[in-house]
Parts: C-alpha cells; sequence; structure tokens
C-alpha cells in the first residue's frame, strides 16, 4: 500500500515547505503560501508531518493539510492515513 491521494474532482494540491501549521492562521497567509510553493499536483504520496494546501476547485476556496499519521498495516487492508485541515470561510 501507498499513501497516496488522488484528485477526483479537480483538486489540486500543493506541498508546503516554507510554512507551518501554526503560521497560516487566516485567507491571506493560506494564499500566499499556495503562491509560494510552486507547481500543483492532482496526486501527491503523503508522509506524517507533510503540510498540503488543496485548491479544492469549487469556486476557489482553499483548504490547508497537515498529515497528522500514516498507518501501514501487513496484509490485512487496515492501512490509514490521519490528517486536520484548516478550510476558506468564503
Amino acid at each position: 500500500w501507498t499513501p497516496t491521494w488522488t484528485s477526483k474532482n479537480g483538486t489540486e494540491f500543493r506541498k508546503v515547505t516554507g510554512s507551518t501549521w501554526s503560521t497560516i492562521t487566516n485567507d491571506a497567509e493560506l494564499l500566499a503560501a499556495w503562491d509560494e510553493v510552486g507547481t500543483s499536483e492532482t496526486t501527491v504520496t503523503v508522509a506524517t508531518g507533510e503540510l498540503y494546501i488543496l485548491d479544492l476547485g469549487n469556486g476557489g476556496a482553499f483548504a490547508l493539510v497537515e498529515i497528522t499519521d500514516v498507518v501501514e498495516t501487513a496484509n490485512d487492508n487496515n492501512d490509514y492515513v490521519q490528517f486536520r485541515y484548516k478550510k476558506q470561510n468564503l
């Protein structure tokens, strides 16, 4: 199992490298971080501690997602990804 997220609805992912969960506290900071990180992807392989900004593709809404845990189990299909998120209030 590979902990991969793939967009099925046009959502775009950008991995954040220059900011943290606690430093992005409002819409302006979220959009500035989006602009700073460059290329968008529609498929990403996630790992614990990584931070992503998502363009949700529904009228300009963005969300910040922090991967809090990736659990891989052997041969029982109980693998999962835990995350927390902040979404713009449009």
